[in-house]
């Protein structure tokens, strides 16, 4: 499928490194306890703002592979002030033109689009984005992506605006002031809601990318395997795979958490994967999410 390529409009949010090799470097931020804020600093203080993107795995018995794209989250540690509008504005400006620090994910909305205003209404728990650059018919070839487009901005905003505690799950998307029907050939419905199914079976949570662990290491993440079991592999900065395992979620939940020990490992530079085979038992078949990580 064809992907944005950030950069089309000016880039607002921060960005980390890469290597030559197109390989995210180690941001140097310290991510945060998502909704917690640190070192306050006047009307601003550091927050990490959740933010989604678009990942692809493989399906299927035929070579190459039926792709499937779904939702992974990351968080971006950032200076902003105490209201919940603008946790959500820029968690969407990020969304929109902000590379996200795994390299394996990527941006579907195409540029230039901005955001007017953000109101976010507690009581009645909906968030309302106005936009600009999303009328019109828009690229015929955006219409099959247009549905995941939109859920990856509700997923986005829900969860920025929920930070301070209250719950909101509806989303009401404008273009200059007037609640859309539909973007780029998908229906809009207003108001939205979360597709549980938008989002990829398996998330690692932590270590997140490029981060600098010490000690004995600990993956945590959520999924939903394939009847409760899930493989994993750790690699080494050669791509070499050195440790392996099977994982099964704790209970209760769609998307059960996980957790595996990797206990005490040698400074370096390492990935962790974690996949699901599912009833085809293909290990290069099937949801996946992978980290690269520091020991220092």
């Amino acid at each position: 499928m064809p992907r944005f390529t950030y950069g089309t409009s000016t880039p607002r949010g921060r960005r980390c490194a890469t290597t030559a090799l197109g390989v995210a470097a180690a941001c140097a931020i310290t991510l945060l306890h998502p909704g917690l804020a640190a070192a306050d600093d006047g009307e601003r203080s550091r927050r990490a703002l959740p933010v989604y993107y678009v990942g692809t795995y493989l399906v299927g018995e035929s070579e190459p592979g039926d792709p499937r794209d779904r939702l992974y989250r990351e968080f971006h540690a950032t200076r902003v002030g105490d209201k919940p509008a603008g946790w959500v504005k820029k968690a969407v400006l990020d969304l929109l033109d902000t590379p996200a620090d795994d390299p394996e994910y990527t941006g579907i909305w195409p540029g230039p689009v901005d955001v007017l205003k953000v109101t976010v209404r507690a009581p009645r728990g909906t968030v309302s984005i106005d936009m600009t650059g999303i009328d019109g018919p828009g690229d015929p070839v955006l219409e099959d992506e247009a549905a995941l487009a939109l859920q990856q901005l509700v997923y986005t905003a829900t969860a920025a605006a929920s930070l301070g505690g209250e719950t909101i799950d509806k989303v009401v998307v404008k273009s200059h002031g007037e609640p859309i029907t539909q973007l780029w050939g998908a229906d809009a419905d207003q108001p939205m809601s979360r597709d549980p199914f938008a989002r990829s079976p398996i998330w690692i949570h932590t270590p997140a990318q490029g981060e600098r662990v010490e000690g004995e290491v600990t993956v945590t993440g959520s999924a939903l395997f394939y009847e409760n079991q899930g493989q994993w592999s750790l690699f080494d900065r050669d791509r070499v795979e050195i440790d392996a395992g099977s994982v099964v979620g704790d209970a209760g939940g769609l998307y059960r958490p996980y957790t595996i020990e990797l206990g005490a490992l040698p400074v370096g530079t390492y990935t962790i994967k974690v996949y699901d085979v599912g009833g085809l038992g293909l290990p290069d078949r099937g949801p996946v999410d992978t980290k690269e990580f520091r020991v220092r």
